[in-house]
């Protein structure tokens, strides 16, 4: 294999790495805000028969 392949693979992984952590990040501070869950206080009542 020559240095100049190695090379080109290794600048591959390293943006593939990058824009993978990018994506990580996003998803958890999407789970982080996410509106489905009850905030923290908030009182739910349910309702009357």
């Amino acid at each position: 294999m020559s240095s100049d392949f190695l090379d080109e693979v290794n600048e591959r992984l390293i943006e593939w790495i990058k824009q993978d952590a990018i994506n990580f990040d996003y998803e958890s501070s999407e789970e982080d805000t996410s509106s489905d869950e009850e905030e923290p206080g908030k009182v739910v009542y349910a309702p009357l028969p």
